[in-house]
């Protein structure tokens, strides 16, 4: 059902300061690798994916503190993460 949450799972809202931080912290890691793989394969939106890496990497205690700009930085990780994919199964097929 659309909307519904596994028991014990919560929303990035509802998460507390250190949740958000290691959040933040496993898209840093995933934004290297895939900034990396899609450098190799001359995707043109790695650089953006490594500044944003760069910026999580440098800043999460801070950023993980305003949920706000915690939150914009999650979508946008999100977004790159999205698009790199959509761009790798494009091409498989």
């Amino acid at each position: 059902m659309a909307g519904q949450f596994e028991p014990g799972r919560m929303t990035f809202s509802q998460m507390d300061i250190p949740e958000r931080d290691a959040v933040l912290q496993k898209f840093s890691k995933s934004l290297r690798y895939k900034a990396m793989a899609s450098r190799a394969a001359s995707y043109p939106r790695w650089k953006d994916m490594e500044v944003l890496d760069e910026v999580i990497e440098r800043d999460h205690t801070t950023i993980a503190a305003d949920l706000d700009g915690a939150a914009v930085t999650v979508i946008e990780a999100v977004r790159l993460l999205s698009e790199v994919e959509r761009e790798y199964s494009e091409t498989r097929h």
